[in-house]
Parts: structure tokens; sequence; C-alpha cells
């Protein structure tokens, strides 16, 4: 296989997963008796055989588009996992661009030593900044959906299901869809800050303990790899959380068991500096009033 091909392959695999779950999304609308939308989607009617259609609610037909994008960035997620693997598997784990594997070999080329390499991994830090943007208004349930339905499609590539299997598999796809499509898609409310503490907190317990765990799994291979001894990578690169001034959390991902969380909270600390600070202009002003 050449990386040509593989990249045929990628972009025809997004093609048939897109089509596939956009069938089932118009199938579903099609037994739930939304036979306009589903007549209007794009990419499975032929507008030339179809003829025109009877004018059916915008609002309707807004929401099926927006799950058909939806749709589409899920399968160009997961093909992007897929593509990552293949490449991997026919070329190496250094053909894969910004991997741990590649930047070391690339270092190592560079005529870099594995101690001057270890160095400054040591005195590498990464502070990603996470932030609640006023566009991210989706529901809770709804991205719930989104990794469920990302998870079928994953199941969906095991080559040895039987066709009674395969049936079961689109049947779950159906209702999830079928869900989602009677689901609200945004938020009539702007979100307070408890929802926003909950979304932010969904991260810190679920997604980033897992993928620091990954990033350090993947960072010994690739060390290993590249030729280097194991001992010498004695400590990994600083990672720092941060949202605003409000909460910040480090994580110092060293060589361990298991990765973890630091919390530190600064707003105590702010609000006592706040206060010091009005003490200090109180009494300038009572000692400016008794000079008076």
């Amino acid at each position: 296989m050449t990386p040509e091909s593989l990249q045929h392959t990628s972009l025809q695999k997004i093609q048939d997963d897109f089509l596939y779950l956009m069938e089932v999304f118009r199938d579903m609308l099609l037994s739930l008796g939304e036979e306009q939308v589903a007549r209007q989607l794009p990419w499975v009617n032929d507008p030339q055989t179809a003829g025109p259609q009877p004018a059916g609610s915008p609002e309707k037909l807004v929401q099926a588009l927006c799950i058909a994008f939806e749709l589409l960035n899920l399968v160009e997620e997961n093909n992007a996992t897929h593509f990552r693997r293949q490449s991997e598997t026919h070329f190496g784990s250094a053909s894969v661009r910004g991997s741990w594997a590649e930047t070391l070999q690339v270092l190592k080329e560079q005529g870099h030593s594995q101690a001057e390499i270890a160095a400054a991994l040591a005195r590498l830090e990464v502070m990603p900044v996470l932030t609640a943007h006023p566009t991210e208004a989706k529901r809770i349930t709804v991205l719930e959906l989104h990794r469920e339905l990302y998870g079928l499609l994953v199941k969906r590539e095991n080559p040895n299901w039987s066709p009674q299997e395969q049936r079961e598999l689109k049947a779950e796809i159906t209702g999830l869809l079928e869900r989602w499509w009677r689901t609200g898609e945004i938020y009539l409310q702007k979100p307070d800050l408890r929802d926003e503490r909950n979304n932010l907190m969904h991260y810190f317990t679920n997604v980033f303990p897992q993928a620091l765990d990954r990033t350090d799994r993947r960072l010994r291979l690739a060390w290993q790899e590249a030729g280097f001894e194991h001992g010498a990578l004695a400590h990994f690169p600083l990672l720092h959380f941060g949202s605003l001034s409000l909460i910040h959390i480090s994580e110092p991902t060293r060589i361990r068991r298991n990765s973890y969380a630091a919390f530190s909270l600064k707003k105590k600390k702010k609000q006592q500096q706040q206060q010091q600070e009005q003490n200090i202009r109180r009494d300038k002003n009572r000692h400016a009033q008794q000079a008076k």
C-alpha cells in the first residue's frame, strides 16, 4: 500500500459511511411521517428524479440539515482515527504528522543526543486554556448522543458481523437518530454558571485522565521505537490546565501508574488580596480625615 492509495481508501470510507448514515436518517424520518423533510435531504435524494417537493416546515428542514452536517463531522473524526492507525501500521508511527514518534525521529536526525532530548522534555510546559465559548450551547444529552453514535460507527467497522447483527446495529443507530431528532438541539435559555461548571468538570473527570494516560503511553512507546534507553526518560512534560483566573489545574505527568490532576482554586487568594487592598484604602481615607 502506498500513501496515495491509503488516502484514496480513506476518502472512499468517508463517502460510504456518510451515505450509510444519511440513508438511515432518511428512512427514520420517513417512518415518523416526515416525508417532506426526508425528500429534501441532500446527498441521498436525486433532485432530477425526485422532482419539486412541496414546501414543508423550514424549521424542521434546518434541523435536519444541522444533523446531517453533524453526522459528517462524526464520520470525518472516525475516519481520521482510522487513517492514523492504518498509516502507523503500513508506514510506521513516525509517518503520523505531529506525533511523538515523528518529533523524536526529526530531533534524532538533526543530531540531538538522547540526553538533550530528555532534558528538553523535562523543561517543556504546555497550558491549554478552557473557556466557555458563547456558541457552545448544545445540550449535554445531545453531546451524549454524539458519543453513542460515534461508538456505533466504530462498532460497525467490524467485518465479522452476521447479517442479523448488522440489522441489530442499524436498529440501534436508527433509535439514536430518532432520539436526536426528537431532542432540542440547543438550549432555549442561556447556560448559567452551574451548567458551564458541570460541562467543564466532565472533561476533568472523564476526558483528561484518559487522554493524559494515553499520551504518556504513546510517548514511552515512541521513545523506545527511537532506540533510546527506557531509563533515560526520567521526566515527562509538565501540563497545566487553566480556565481564566478562577480555576487553575496543574497536571505534572511524571512516570507513574496513573495520571492525576491537582486542583488549585485561586479564587480565595484573589478575594483575600482584594480585601487587603480595601483595608489599605480605608485606612488611608481615615488618616486623611484625621489630618484635616
